[in-house]
């Protein structure tokens, strides 16, 4: 069996891409529908993915990622699970 030796630099740069997908596929704005304890749990999570991020980048570069690559994504998975629920207020209260 063949193994792959690779770098702490290397080992670090692909957790950061895999986090960095990860974090994109939990706040994704392409749902018609977000459950309460869903968006929750991915708040979490994006919190958690942020909190491993400080420890694998440097505090500029962590400042950074916030402003380029988590705030915008936390925005926009806000905003939608903001205008779906006013989306179903409005579905709701057209019922009755």
């Amino acid at each position: 069996m063949r193994t792959l030796n690779i770098s702490e630099d290397t080992a670090d740069t692909l957790f950061i891409d895999l986090l960095n997908e990860h974090l994109e596929l939990i706040l994704s704005t392409n749902t018609s529908f977000i459950h309460g304890d869903d968006f929750n749990s991915s708040m979490r999570i994006s919190k958690a993915i942020s909190i491993l991020m400080q420890q694998l980048k440097t505090d500029a570069e962590h400042k950074q990622w916030l402003m380029h690559t988590l705030h915008p994504l936390q925005d926009a998975y806000i905003s939608h699970e903001y205008e779906l629920n006013a989306i179903q207020d409005a579905y709701t209260s057209s019922e009755y």
